[in-house]
């Protein structure tokens, strides 16, 4: 639009500005997949580690990253736990330790400011089997005896 100033007696009367109004809509951001689960026996190695994407509809916003767990101590990590811009991919890693066979969860939290999604969870599910065990019957031993 525009703007018409005029003054009487003002020798550069009549002024005209034009003004242009940009309304933009917030920045929002997408972290995919929503669910991360992990599946891991007792006594074997450590699963691999899974990616997550950050996507945002403006790049050059800076994010952070957070995990916590809701029980069995801090099995769950991120890397990076900051970056300055987007896409990004995220690697994210259980170490089950000690922990017990059973069902375990945790969250990642991944917040950039000036998005109006922020903050966004993947939820993440860490499922531990015992391990196997072998069991000798008493007819088993006798049949391995009388051969």
């Amino acid at each position: 639009g525009t703007i018409r100033i005029s003054s009487a007696g003002a020798s550069n009367s009549p002024v005209t500005v034009t003004v242009n109004l940009v309304v933009s809509e917030p920045p929002t951001f997408n972290v995919s997949p929503g669910l991360l689960t992990f599946n891991y026996q007792v006594g074997a190695a450590a699963p691999a580690e899974q990616t997550l994407d950050v996507v945002a509809t403006k790049t050059d916003l800076p994010f952070t990253v957070s995990s916590s767990t809701a029980s069995g101590g801090n099995w769950l990590s991120v890397s990076p736990t900051a970056w300055p811009t987007t896409p990004s991919k995220l690697s994210v890693r259980v170490t089950p330790g000690t922990l017990a066979a059973g069902t375990y969860n945790g969250t990642i939290t991944v917040s950039m400011p000036g998005a109006s999604n922020t903050p966004q969870t993947v939820a993440v599910t860490l499922v531990i089997a015992a391990s196997p065990v072998i069991r000798f019957t008493s007819m088993g031993m006798l049949l391995a005896l009388a051969r």
